[in-house]
């Protein structure tokens, strides 16, 4: 569990995203980020990992299968 009030350190800064894949025990690069606001989906994406900008359940899994096709 990550709670940003615990880390000192909140979206969207790339380094709550690499302490989330830290915590996992996984490269940031392995890791899809799905959220609703486009500077939290920038800030994982400058971390390393692949941000999904969240509209609709349907655009949605479509770029999730995009990724994992790509991977």
């Amino acid at each position: 569990v990550v709670l940003s009030g615990e880390e000192g350190v909140t979206k969207p800064s790339p380094e709550i995203y690499a302490i989330c894949a830290g915590r996992l025990g996984v490269d940031a690069t392995d890791c899809v980020m799905i959220d609703d606001i486009s500077d939290n989906v920038a800030g994982a994406d400058i971390a390393g990992m692949k941000g999904i900008l969240f509209e609709n359940n349907e655009a949605c899994m479509k770029q999730l299968h995009a990724i994992l096709k790509t991977d």
